[in-house]
């Protein structure tokens, strides 16, 4: 991500890789629901990670760093590192139950649990 950050951008980059998520965990979600589809979710687990790895894992610290200044940079981080340790907790603790709503058959939690998320970030990088 680091070589295409200064090519196309950094929001250009998060928004491609959002999307790209969003995309992949409808994918895992659609293969979820069909037990003969295992392949497609090998499949789209992998494009997960690449997209994840083109802009949303690496961006976003580049990001921090640059809005604190250098006098308070220190805290600032080991703040942010905890809030989004904390925040990563959460989100592996609830994903499983969220995951398993028996009301909305199988794979649909996943949908509506992946849906909630990337739609979330799209939204954030619109306001920003």
């Amino acid at each position: 991500a680091t070589l295409y950050v200064d090519q196309a951008g950094r929001r250009p980059l998060l928004f491609i890789s959002t999307a790209g998520l969003f995309v992949f965990l409808v994918v895992m979600a659609v293969a979820c629901r069909f037990e003969s589809l295992g392949w497609l979710m090998v499949v789209g687990m992998c494009a997960y990670v690449a997209f994840f790895s083109l802009g949303v894992g690496p961006l976003t610290w580049v990001g921090t760093t640059e809005v604190f200044s250098t006098r308070i940079r220190a805290k600032a981080m080991s703040l942010a590192t905890s809030t989004n340790r904390l925040i990563g907790g959460v989100v592996a603790s609830t994903t499983l139950p969220l995951v398993e709503v028996r009301f909305v058959g199988r794979g649909g939690g996943r949908l509506i649990f992946s849906s909630l998320l990337a739609s979330q970030s799209q939204l954030f990088l619109l306001l920003l």
